[in-house]
């Protein structure tokens, strides 16, 4: 049990957004999600691309 903890939020740790839509934390619950850095070869292909 965590006790005495101090639990704070970063408001700007995030950037601007572009074309794109952000699928939030809560999507992401319960899934594997699976990242290939860039010009990496991996048995699904090559990089980049993230999968879930």
């Amino acid at each position: 049990m965590l006790s005495n903890v101090a639990v704070s939020v970063f408001p700007t740790l995030g950037g601007p957004m572009s074309g794109g839509f952000d699928w939030g934390l809560p999507f992401f619950f319960g899934r594997n999600v699976y990242v290939a850095i860039d010009g990496k070869s991996t048995p699904s292909g090559q990089g980049p691309y993230w999968a879930f």
